[in-house]
């Protein structure tokens, strides 16, 4: 996810924050590794229910048959039955496709032979999937029973398919109930095994990842604070301590989650996503491209809701710096409130800023508990169109069922991560507007340094030479204001 916000300052406060996390780049890297790990156990899960829906749904074909026939019928052009039993006069032309080699072809023709050797159909395209040249030469038996044979050029040979045939040659070759049984118990172990793999690189992923923003995140609170205290004695009487306490406890806070978020979920759920993507992709690309017509509205509500968090989220902090500020004055001067029976007019104003507070902090929760249902509807709408048109490809045999449910199935595997990504723009807005204020305080000039604080980086002040204590200190042309007004209460003094 890019880290830019609705008015093209790309989260300029939030990146800054992120060089505290360059120390700990080796265990960021280790992290976003694990994350990849995640996403492929993921993709196995789902792509696990293809061969699971074939053993359950196909009686005549195993998984090793099916990928046969959809290589053969690629390679060829052609449409073939599926789900029919080992035809021992050969394989069947059920339609032609849009190609080169379905020009020489007709619907109804059987290929009986190939390189002039007689096979069922299903050993027929075992070796068609398989054949590494460009073309076959085959034998065809028109309806009428006349027989001839020609060059049929092929496809290109996937060297990939070759690896998954064999992988799914491992599994019982079995068509009676029990090797299915057992086709599927093999599966299940699979997937079992996927999802250990997967918990653990979700394990190592989340745990380097908070291992490192915490260790970021304790070197800059230790920064802001090292830096609140090295500057003048002005500005502290003007800042009231409240608002400072709060940006060293809240706002350290979300800038946290805002690191968490971007180097755990905004890497994970996309890579997630994308992964089941090319996989569905693989099956149907045409329905994937009917669900997509949501992603322009998706999109515009994350960023008016990220815009709005990011609103509230910085009038949220300042309440909170004038609450903590007006909780930390009645505490000290808790004697003079009591003396002047002042606790109810106290209490009034404490309330009137937790008012304040509730309603910014309101408002971010009510922009979060909108964001996820909004965009579960246009989920819900972006699948409704997907079924509908996958229905429609099933219902003229464009499509088999068994891949058109392993189809919606995957695209609920696209929008879960999706969905999931539906608060990351508030978190990412909110951690911006907390990194401002923090680096409000970094950037203010520090005091002159005397030689012991240069220690720490300052530069050594030039200190003026005073003769020795005698008699008296006198004071000549005093002058005295209050802090932050400018007007004098007090004017040449001596």
């Amino acid at each position: 996810m890019p880290l830019r916000t609705s008015d093209g300052t790309g989260l300029k406060h939030f990146r800054r924050s992120l060089s505290f996390l360059w120390p700990q780049r080796r265990l960021v890297i280790m992290g976003l590794l694990c994350a990849i790990g995640v996403s492929l156990s993921y993709t196995a899960s789902i792509s696990a229910l293809i061969p699971v829906l074939k053993i359950m749904f196909a009686e005549h074909e195993t998984v090793a048959d099916w990928l046969n026939r959809t290589e053969t019928e690629r390679r060829l052009g052609i449409v073939i039955g599926s789900d029919l039993p080992d035809d021992p006069a050969g394989i069947m032309i059920d339609r032609l496709q849009h190609s080169a080699t379905a020009s020489k072809l007709r619907p109804g023709q059987r290929i009986a032979a190939l390189d002039g050797r007689p096979a069922g159909s299903h050993e027929l395209m075992s070796r068609l999937a398989s054949a590494a040249g460009d073309t076959a030469r085959v034998s065809l038996r028109n309806p009428d029973g006349t027989t001839y044979e020609t060059e049929l050029p092929l496809q290109p040979y996937r060297s990939w398919w070759q690896k998954l045939h064999k992988l799914a040659a491992l599994l019982p070759a079995d068509r009676d109930p029990r090797g299915r049984l057992i086709t599927l118990a093999l599966v299940m172990a699979a997937l079992v095994a996927s999802s250990i793999f997967g918990g653990l690189c979700r394990f190592a992923n989340e745990g380097l990842i908070q291992i490192a923003v915490q260790r970021a995140m304790h070197a800059f609170r230790t920064r802001v604070g090292d830096h609140v205290l090295r500057l003048p004695m002005q500005w502290h009487t003007l800042q009231a301590a409240g608002d400072t306490l709060a940006r060293l406890a809240t706002d350290i806070s979300k800038v946290e989650v805002g690191q968490s978020t971007l180097f755990g979920k905004v890497v994970r759920e996309p890579l997630k996503a994308v992964c089941v993507l090319a996989l569905t992709l693989f099956i149907e690309w045409r329905l994937l491209v009917a669900a997509m017509f949501g992603l322009p509205v998706g999109w515009l509500l994350l960023r008016t809701f990220g815009r709005l968090v990011k609103r509230a989220q910085r009038g949220a902090s300042q309440s909170w710096g004038r609450l903590l500020d007006h909780l930390g004055e009645r505490l000290a001067g808790i004697r003079i409130v009591k003396a002047c029976n002042m606790q109810q007019a106290e209490c009034h104003r404490f309330e009137r800023e937790g008012a304040i507070l509730t309603r910014a902090r309101t408002h971010i929760e009510l922009v979060d508990a909108a964001t996820n249902p909004a965009l579960e509807i246009l989920a819900t709408t972006a699948i409704a169109g997907f079924i509908l048109y996958g229905g429609y490809r099933v219902f003229q045999q464009q499509l088999e069922p068994s891949l058109f449910f392993a189809a919606v199935i995957c695209l609920g595997g696209v929008f879960d991560p999706i969905r999931k990504m539906g608060n990351v723009t508030n978190r990412l807005q909110a951690a911006d507007a907390s990194a401002r204020r923090l680096f409000e305080l970094l950037d203010l000039p520090a005091e002159e340094q005397n030689g012991a604080a240069a220690v720490h980086g300052g530069t050594p002040a030039t200190r003026a030479d005073l003769p020795p204590f005698r008699h008296a200190i006198e004071f000549r042309n005093l002058c005295f204001a209050y802090a932050g007004n400018t007007r004098p209460v007090l004017q040449d003094i001596n």
